[in-house]
């Protein structure tokens, strides 16, 4: 709060008189959230994501009962739901992949994997990218059970992989990722019984796997890096013409 306070009022202050120019966020959950806290309009521009690098995975076709999950080995990440998820659905193998900063959370993992017996949950921390590829080429599912994720940029190489993803129903991932449109570009879960459910029917549906992909062909290209070099482009001179330098 002692940060917080005083840097919003200094922003509705700038706002107000107009020093700002054009205010860019990463997603519509954090655009609505500037204009709760701070009262002002912002532009959503998504974060480039480097689609083209996994996209040639996607009409792969041989995939096995593979869950993939890709992020940093803290909390938030809840990795843990992941594990009691792991635990209720046994005719696939899960697989973590993240960076390691602080042991303490990834060890914590490996002794929850250890004491509920499980041998179909795998962890990889620091893997190389071109492993990375590997794996998400050969899943079908890309699991994401962060719930404080504003955006989720391994979401969409995941999907970009030819992996349905399925998230956590709220923020950016729900609103912005899949659109709030369930079941179409992937799933969206509120407790960890509706997660399995859908894990279950996507690994035992292969028409349905396929129709999310092919869904997910034009959708990803919303958030590539060709995408986001036109928004810059057509924002930057938006505020030229704003400012009377074009």
């Amino acid at each position: 709060k002692a940060y917080l306070l005083p840097r919003n009022e200094i922003v509705k202050f700038l706002a107000l008189n107009g020093e700002l120019g054009i205010v860019l966020t990463n997603s519509r959950f954090t655009r609505m959230e500037i204009k709760r806290v701070v009262g002002i309009d912002s532009v959503v521009l998504y974060p480039p994501v480097d689609v083209n690098k996994y996209i040639r995975y996607m009409s792969n076709d041989k995939r096995e009962n593979l869950v993939v999950s890709i992020g940093r080995f803290v909390p938030k990440k809840r990795y843990e739901d992941l594990i009691e998820i792991a635990s209720r659905v046994k005719n696939a193998k899960f697989v973590i992949m993240g960076t390691v900063s602080k042991t303490d959370y990834i060890m914590k993992i490996i002794r929850l994997v250890k004491s509920k017996g499980l041998s179909n949950v795998i962890i990889k921390p620091n893997v190389s990218f071109q492993e990375k590829l590997e794996v998400l080429s050969k899943a079908k599912i890309y699991l994401h059970t962060a719930r404080t994720e504003r955006f989720g940029i391994s979401i969409v190489e995941g999907m970009a992989a030819g992996c349905v993803p399925i998230v956590y129903r709220s923020r950016g991932p729900w609103l912005d990722i899949l659109e709030e449109k369930q079941g179409v570009y992937g799933f969206a879960y509120r407790d960890l019984d509706e997660a399995v459910s859908i894990i279950n029917n996507v690994l035992n549906n292969h028409t349905l796997w396929r129709e999310i992909v092919d869904n997910n062909k034009l959708h990803v290209m919303k958030f590539s890096r060709e995408t986001f070099k036109k928004k810059v482009s057509i924002l930057i001179n938006k505020v030229l013409s704003i400012k009377g330098l074009l």
